[in-house]
């Protein structure tokens, strides 16, 4: 479920970007795409990424759940208020397309962005005991490729 919304609103970055244009920034934001690579909030290389979709910035990251801190978690931030979206996962890579075809993980203008490949690994929430070597944990990674439709064709 959360992959989905990632999906949904990735896929809608730029939409009505007149609004930033006119005002320079949406909460310090002055681009459609921000990427981080490496932003390493729960240590383990993990990226994140800010997107303007109309008067919004909306930022996908990781954190320590606060409550929890061994427990990572998919965090949703509007304009700075963050909601989790999904418990238990220990990495987050988001991956670029630009225009001429290429991919990146680090784009050098944002603007040549056409696709987003996400890529999320959950984790189980306790141990297995039956489970041999590892730390005990069963893992499952989901990826998805995302059109972003209003950054050009």
């Amino acid at each position: 479920m959360a992959i989905d919304r990632m999906d949904r609103e990735i896929r809608m970055a730029g939409y009505r970007k007149d609004i930033l244009d006119s005002l320079g920034n949406i909460s310090g934001y002055t681009k459609v795409l921000t990427p981080v690579n490496g932003a390493n909030h729960v240590g383990k290389n993990d990226d994140q990424i800010t997107l303007i979709v109309e008067d919004k910035a909306i930022t996908f990251r990781l954190q320590w759940d606060a409550t929890h801190p061994t427990m990572p978690v998919l965090v949703r931030e509007e304009n700075g208020v963050g909601e989790v979206l999904a418990e238990d996962i220990e990495n987050l890579q988001f991956e670029y397309i630009l225009k001429d075809g290429t991919f990146t993980d680090t784009p050098g203008n944002t603007d040549d962005v056409r696709t987003v490949k996400t890529t999320i690994i959950a984790r189980t929430k306790l141990t297995d005991p039956d489970l041999k070597g590892g730390d005990g944990y069963r893992r499952r990674e989901l990826s998805s490729v995302i059109k972003v439709r209003n950054l050009g064709l």
